[in-house]
């Protein structure tokens, strides 16, 4: 699919057993469209443009840029060619989707957990293991990296432990992993356990679970 404003590089090579005589490139609006309101005034675009040429091959390389103002959704674009004779060679059409940028990201990446699963700060001892189980998931853009820190709120949320899983590319991935809350923790310590997902697109999301060393 294209954005408005790109351009659009068309490519091929028309022949015939006669010569040619011309030939025509047709964008025109196949409806499925919706407006945003962004861009002013949206206008199904079409586009049409004759070409005369000559010989029984003929390569052409066109390209034709998208207005931004173009309305949103379906465009059928279709490649028919003429020979001398009158008779209308056999047509090329393809379905182009113009839309945004916006359209294509979505409401970004989610977190869900199985543990842990509490919204309140909830007490841990010190050398505690905090098992981590659960999905970061994105249905538009693939998820790239996931991040996991454990940090001390006591002491300027310096990161005590950091996991982190790159190179991802994927709409789906399953988070295991644990944390430790530091052995050496005073009493009346404070963590923050923030799990930390990012898409191909630049989209992150967060988990934060908030720990108490009694």
């Amino acid at each position: 699919h294209f954005h408005p404003g790109d351009e659009i590089h068309a490519d091929g090579t028309i022949t015939d057993n006669v010569n040619l005589s011309e030939f025509k490139i047709d964008i025109h609006y196949a409806g499925d469209g919706h407006g945003h309101g962004k861009r002013g005034e949206e206008v199904e675009w079409e586009y049409v443009k004759v070409f005369p040429i000559s010989g029984k091959s003929h390569k052409f390389h066109e390209h034709i840029t998208i207005p931004e103002n173009a309305k949103h959704g379906k465009y059928h674009f279709i490649i028919y060619a003429l020979d001398a004779a009158g008779n209308a060679a056999d047509f090329v059409e393809v379905d182009i989707e113009i839309e945004d940028h916006e359209d294509e990201l979505g409401d970004g990446p989610s977190l869900t957990f199985t543990n842990p699963t509490h919204t309140n700060r909830i007490d841990a001892n010190a050398g505690q293991l905090i098992q981590i189980q659960g999905i970061a998931s994105d249905d538009k853009s693939k998820i790239k990296k996931v991040t996991v820190y454990l940090r001390d709120e006591n002491n300027g949320n310096a990161v005590v432990e950091e996991k982190n899983f790159d190179n991802l590319d994927t709409h789906n991935y399953t988070i295991s992993t644990s944390v430790t809350i530091p052995s050496s923790s005073s009493h009346h310590a404070d963590y923050d356990l923030k799990i930390e997902v990012e898409n191909h697109a630049g989209q992150k999301a967060d988990k934060h679970f908030k720990y108490h060393v009694h």
